[in-house]
């Protein structure tokens, strides 16, 4: 088991007039809403969305305990190729280096 904690981070998004940072669980619901490159099987959507049922409704602060499998599949999601550069992404990728 690990333990998953939202934190905070500097990276902001609009939604309608509402401007607010955002948490790792968006950096990481970035990754596993990502296609693979072979592209998606009933598998890889089975595991990714047990995942993403566990994180998607996390507040900031929030922590969640991931069994190992799903812990597996955030951090290979991960490595995704990001539109943006930012030094929170860094700290997001370190932070699951640190879990492991």
């Amino acid at each position: 088991m690990k333990v998953f904690e939202n934190k905070e981070t500097e990276i902001t998004e609009q939604r309608g007039e509402e401007i607010k940072k955002i948490g790792f669980k968006d950096l990481a619901l970035v990754g596993l809403n990502a296609a693979p490159k072979e592209g998606w099987t009933t598998d890889e959507m089975r595991k990714r969305f047990k995942a993403i049922d566990k994180i998607e409704n996390l507040k900031i602060g929030d922590k969640v305990e991931l069994e190992d499998s799903e812990f597996e599949v955030l951090l290979e999601s991960s490595k995704v190729n990001w539109a943006i550069m930012h030094k929170d992404i860094i700290r997001f990728d370190d932070y699951l280096t640190l879990l492991k």
